[in-house]
């Protein structure tokens, strides 16, 4: 019984993994769709999020066969469980990067480079962010999910910054009305994206702890 459980784990570790290389690739499909607004990378994009959506649908499927069937310990149930809560974040994450490529396909071309400039530093701070929080699951280290929380911090005062920086462009009128607001709502997509990979690393601690 204990060898069938090992195997499960394992598989639920290769598809969380999996899960961050696919959610990574969503975060840098929206700074490459910004960047070349080519039709055919949202295609791909559209394609990611499917993907996401599916490997969702498994490992959901998978913990909850592990808990049905496997009768885990203590710590093994915490952990299967916490899977099963991680990926509601997870799906909420994909869902938002889908609405944020949408507001990129509306936007005008024109402004591209600037709304490149303006995201592209919260988008990589969140991908980060969001990597390790799965990756401190794989590993099964609160420490390294302690760390992910911490990271939330600097994805906020990036939100903050560009907020206050879209504010002085309005005052000042230099810019398109339309391009600001957008911008101020992918960065406020950025940061919700951040707190469910911040919900993620505190479900790695519940999963070790039981706290």
């Amino acid at each position: 019984m204990r060898k069938n459980l090992d195997k499960e784990m394992l598989e639920l570790n290769t598809d969380m993994l999996e899960m961050s290389r696919l959610l990574e690739k969503a975060i840098n499909g929206i700074l490459m769709g910004i960047q070349n607004k080519d039709e055919e990378i949202f295609k791909d994009f559209d394609k990611i999020v499917s993907e996401i959506g599916d490997l969702d649908s498994k490992i959901q499927s998978n913990c909850l066969r592990i808990l049905l069937e496997q009768q885990p310990v203590a710590t093994d149930f915490r952990r299967v469980s916490a899977g099963l809560k991680m990926i509601t974040d997870i799906k909420r994450i994909g869902d938002q990067c889908n609405n944020i490529a949408k507001i990129i396909l509306e936007t005008d071309s024109d402004n591209d480079s600037k709304m490149f400039f303006e995201i592209e530093k919260i988008s990589r701070a969140t991908s980060d962010l969001v990597k390790e929080a799965i990756y401190a699951f794989i590993r099964n280290s609160a420490e390294d999910a302690q760390k992910v929380i911490e990271m939330d911090d600097a994805v906020d005062q990036e939100f903050i910054r560009i907020k206050e920086a879209m504010v002085e462009e309005i005052r000042k009128g230099k810019f398109d009305a339309e391009l600001i607001v957008n911008i101020i709502i992918i960065a406020r997509y950025f940061e919700r994206i951040a707190d469910h990979g911040t919900r993620i690393a505190r479900w790695v601690i519940f999963s070790i702890k039981g706290e």
